[in-house]
């Protein structure tokens, strides 16, 4: 069995990227970049920790100039990692441990992808990780990941690449010019699940299911064909099992689900949250008993020519700001190294026929990656 790293190092780092280098104390990226109406932030998930401004076309190079720097001069000191550790910790106590649906996908993650893979915890990591995470941790992992050679730079605007490249040659000049091998995280394959039901008391005040699926990787063909059928079961008052539970069996008060796209093999979840008189095992047997139906029988034509339709509307949606272009470029090349699929996606959603539809619902109907979670009001 794989031995479990260090977790939530890369969230933590995200916060520490904000405080300050050996020429811009802290709060001074912010504030050069706000002062020529700059939006700043950050964000980490499973495969990336991305970095992104939003500003005027003509002030393009003073981000450019402040990532550099931060990216090689970085001002990491026991204080620093002391004060952010703090903060981190009370982010994973809101947001994770006193939130039973955040702990509930924690578990089922856990449970399904096995002890020691990369995608087995929050991204914010556990707790005792957090806790223990040293200075040393820290600056290791600068060192091996805050490199030119693990950046994607994506750009969208009124800005030419010719002139973005310049301004490369000039801020991170020295940094380029030191060889560095690129670092990837390898996906072991997960372990046959031995359970296929685990119930938990929480703080609730109805039950709750949880319902996850092992299933494929972003850059796997049948990705696309899962992403018509979650569209098919939960997306709309009108999709199959959100109509099923919702208005016709009147047993859930809310429906939906979480659809995997990551460099590895994922979990599709289904998340119910039951009316208090409703009975868990039915409601997951009718998750069951659609997916059997559809295994058997396909869907009808009609159904996936609106969905696909559905699709291409959501496809052109995402690409209508600047802002939406250069997250789908960025995220594509970081998933799949292939950010031409902000543009083939929408082809391979088109591509999808009954067949694979067929296919896909077989595939997770298989108990070896199938787990239900039912979380219980404490008595």
């Amino acid at each position: 069995m794989r031995k479990r790293e260090k977790t939530g190092i890369a969230h933590l780092f995200e916060h520490l990227m904000f405080k300050g280098t050996q020429k811009h104390p802290e709060g001074e990226l912010d504030r050069l970049l706000e002062e020529v109406g700059g939006d700043v932030n950050a964000a980490t998930w499973l495969d990336w920790t991305y970095y992104y401004t939003d500003l005027p076309s003509e002030h393009v190079e003073r981000v450019v100039m402040l990532e550099a720097d931060r990216l090689s001069q970085l001002h990491l000191t026991a204080e620093v990692l002391e004060a952010e550790r703090q903060v981190v910790m009370n982010e994973r106590r809101e947001c994770v441990e006193d939130d039973p649906c955040e702990s509930m996908s924690e578990i089922l993650w856990s449970k399904l992808m096995g002890e020691g893979h990369p995608y087995a915890h929050t991204t914010i990591g556990l707790m005792e990780d957090i806790e223990q995470l040293s200075l040393e941790d820290c600056r290791a992992f600068y060192k091996r990941f805050y490199h030119p050679s693990q950046i994607t730079l994506v750009v969208s605007g009124d800005i030419t690449a010719e002139a973005i490249i310049d301004m490369i040659e000039t801020h991170y000049g020295e940094e380029l010019s030191i060889s560095q091998p690129q670092h990837h995280i390898s996906f072991p394959t997960p372990a046959p699940v031995e359970e296929e039901w685990i119930e938990e008391e929480m703080e609730l005040h109805a039950p709750r299911i949880h319902l996850g699926f092992r299933t494929y990787a972003a850059h796997d063909h049948r990705s696309a064909a899962l992403e018509c059928l979650d569209e098919l079961l939960f997306e709309g008052d009108s999709s199959r099992l959100y109509k099923r539970l919702i208005f016709d069996l009147e047993v859930a008060s809310c429906v939906y689900s979480v659809m995997p796209q990551f460099s590895g093999e994922g979990v599709y979840e289904i998340v119910i949250e039951l009316l208090p008189d409703s009975d868990a095992q039915a409601v997951v047997n009718e998750v069951t008993d659609e997916l059997t139906r559809i295994s058997q029988y396909g869907i009808l034509d009609e159904e996936l020519a609106r969905v696909k339709l559905a699709k291409e509307l959501y496809s052109y949606r995402s690409l209508q700001t600047v802002q939406q272009r250069a997250f789908c470029l960025g995220f594509w090349q970081s998933t799949c190294n292939d950010f031409q699929q902000s543009f083939s996606r929408l082809t391979s959603l088109q591509g999808v026929k009954n067949d694979h539809i067929i296919e896909v619902a077989k595939d997770l109907l298989k108990p070896e990656g199938r787990l239900a979670l039912i979380g219980r009001p404490k008595r």
